[in-house]
């Protein structure tokens, strides 16, 4: 799931595909059970936040719906409050001893540690209907996947958001004003609220200018934190007054509220300065920056700017060329003065042996999954020209499990492949014939996947299959792009196709590979065709296919 607007010349849908995303996640986060189950609960509730921010965000478009929509989402995440609120309180009590270890460490505070934990078994403990209540709530959101697909928006591109990025920004500024005017908790309570709709709005809007936005959300993610940690320690002061009797003396119990003063204090002054920063602007004149920035990422669009390019080779089946093709592809790519990048993403590294890079210079999934490793640091150059290649590795294998297994599932290629978009022009994955959340990582994060079809009924069912599979998954179909691969026009079937297509096959490229023994060759010389048969009709073939993907993906080559 990638919570941002891809595209300005759809904005409506943009907006239905990005809640519809939310929601599918946190369907997948409510089937946690066990000692997993509350971590769920938390990540959905953040899912159910990101919603409602989209919902202000275009609530003047909505009409009525937003109100009965806003309430429904608040309701849910209300419904699942109780222990996150609860575990919230010991996360502040220990922040809290970070900051005053010494003072902390006074009789009778450190007992009252104690409490919380209490008060938080106590909360899960009377919760035991709670997967009867995820199982329930799973439900449900299928029947709000169909309410926002129904949608309808009167405006469409920045129209359609501008009155509200104008408003939220408008309240957050005089959220700040005002907290600072009247410094009650309510009031940096419900500054923080505002701040985290900037927060949400920014990262949505992440595209229009990646460099600056990246910036902004940031440090909007700071002061949303400083706030955040603000209204807890205000909760935890009413609690600490709530049972005033666990402590041993009266005087651990003052100085406790005494301490929580003094961070509330610090926090308030660091948020101060922030928000000067962030809301510096009239409400008008960030209004008037962001449209600026809107118009500039469609130029970037049109004139083949915006960073770099992610493309795929796939297909469920094997022996269909994919491999081979992908890396005269970015052979060609590279050739042409794109500055590519190839990842063999394929554990059987054929790839990496066509491009000869060692394949012990690859690195482990777990550390690239994690982020102790940054993939932009494990490309290797290759013999050519502007073209690197990161290497196949046996971990690959499990590489669909670990992505499972982490929070934010569905965002995880997305963040491995970030530090490749500033250095790169193009990336081309060899992926592996499989469907998976690996595979559903790379529709989602890719530009375009590229699928070469042999011209015979199986082929077509193999296509029908992942046309299936990305209908399922909400995944935009035009990222699709067939191709003939290993055609062989002496057969009556393959003559006959390449004159007059299947009609299911939406997006055909027109130029196809032949089927010829020069690209078996590949292996014996470790090289892309051109590299040894420059003027075989072959590559004329691999040639025409990359000029016609570099024109649908508005790709600039010298």
């Amino acid at each position: 799931m990638a919570y941002r607007l891809d595209d300005p010349s759809s904005v409506p849908q943009e907006i239905q595909r990005v809640v519809i995303e939310c929601i599918d996640s946190a369907r997948r986060e409510l089937k946690r059970k066990g000692a997993d189950q509350h971590e769920g609960i938390h990540e959905a509730r953040k899912r159910f936040k990101e919603i409602r921010a989209v919902l202000r965000l275009v609530r003047n478009q909505l009409g009525d719906t937003y109100a009965m929509e806003n309430a429904w989402f608040r309701d849910v995440a209300r419904s699942l409050s109780q222990v996150r609120d609860a575990q919230a309180m010991l996360e502040a009590y220990d922040k809290l001893h970070i900051r005053f270890d010494a003072q902390m460490q006074a009789q009778g505070i450190p007992e009252f540690r104690r409490v919380l934990e209490q008060r938080l078994d106590a909360i899960s403990t009377g919760d035991q209907d709670l997967s009867v209540k995820t199982g329930n709530l799973r439900r449900v959101l299928l029947q709000a996947s169909t309410r926002v697909s129904a949608w309808t928006f009167p405006s469409a591109g920045f129209d359609t958001l501008a009155s509200g990025l104008e408003r939220i920004y408008g309240r957050g500024r005089r959220g700040y004003q005002s907290a600072f005017e009247q410094p009650t908790a309510e009031q940096f309570h419900e500054w923080r609220k505002r701040v985290k709709d900037q927060w949400y709005h920014t990262k949505l809007l992440k595209k229009v200018w990646s460099d600056h936005m990246s910036q902004r959300q940031a440090g909007l993610k700071h002061l949303s934190d400083l706030l955040g940690d603000d209204h807890d320690l205000a909760v935890l002061r009413l609690v600490v007054l709530q049972h005033e009797n666990e402590f041993i003396r009266e005087e651990a119990m003052h100085q406790m509220l005494g301490l929580i003063g003094r961070r509330q204090a610090e926090l308030r002054s660091h948020a101060e300065i922030l928000g000067r920063r962030l809301f510096a602007d009239s409400p008008e004149c960030f209004v008037r920056r962001m449209e600026s920035f809107w118009i500039a990422w469609i130029q970037e669009r049109e004139y083949g700017l915006e960073g770099m390019v992610a493309s795929s080779f796939y297909n469920l089946k094997g022996g269909v060329g994919k491999t081979a093709t992908a890396v005269n592809i970015a052979w060609i790519a590279a050739r042409s003065g794109l500055k590519t990048v190839f990842w063999d993403l394929d554990q059987q590294g054929a790839s990496s042996f066509y491009l000869r890079v060692d394949p012990k210079l690859s690195v482990k999934t777990k550390k690239l999954i994690t982020g102790k490793k940054s993939l932009g640091k494990q490309a290797q150059p290759t013999e050519y020209d502007n073209l690197s290649l990161i290497p196949a590795d046996e971990s690959y294998r499990d590489m669909d499990l670990m992505i499972s297994d982490r929070k934010n599932s569905a965002e995880v290629l997305a963040e491995v492949l970030e530090p490749l978009n500033k250095s790169y022009d193009l990336l081309v994955l060899d992926c592996p014939p499989s469907f998976s959340t690996l595979s559903e990582n790379i529709f989602a994060t890719t530009d375009a996947i590229l699928l070469p079809l042999i011209p015979t009924p199986l082929s077509i069912r193999a296509y029908d299959q992942i046309v299936a599979f990305f209908k399922k998954h909400k995944i935009p179909r035009r990222k699709l792009h067939p191709f003939f691969s290993m055609v062989d026009r002496r057969r009556k079937l393959h003559k006959q196709w390449l004159e007059n297509p299947p009609r299911e096959l939406i997006n055909l490229l027109s130029a196809y590979i032949p089927y010829a023994s020069v690209v078996e060759q590949m292996g014996q010389h470790q090289a892309p065709v051109g590299a040894y048969s420059p003027h075989s009709p072959v590559q004329a073939a691999y040639v025409a296919l990359w000029e016609e993907l570099a024109m649908r993906l508005k790709l600039t080559v010298g």
